[in-house]
């Protein structure tokens, strides 16, 4: 009833494959700002929202900033995703 053909994973057919290249080469990456270390940042989603601080470190490849956040008057370390985060 619920062998291994089941689950069995389809190739895409060759004009499939194309149109899914061309969208992925055609949009834009879901942040536009490269960030800078010292720059001012505001939180916009998660447990930190509405804090504000600044990058210490900018993590290309896992796309999140480690930053210093002013909580109650003192910097506190974080660690949040680029689409979490706004300039100020």
């Amino acid at each position: 009833m619920f062998g291994r053909d089941r689950f069995k994973p389809v190739s895409p057919d060759s004009d499939e494959a194309r149109q899914i290249l061309a969208r992925l080469k055609t949009s834009p990456p879901p942040f536009q700002k490269d960030w800078q270390v010292g720059e001012r940042l505001r939180v916009t989603e998660g447990p930190f929202q509405g804090f504000t601080g600044s990058v210490d470190q900018v993590d290309k490849i896992r796309c999140v900033v480690h930053a210093s956040l002013d909580i109650y008057g003192r910097p506190t370390p974080a660690e949040i995703d680029f689409l979490d985060i706004e300039p100020l």
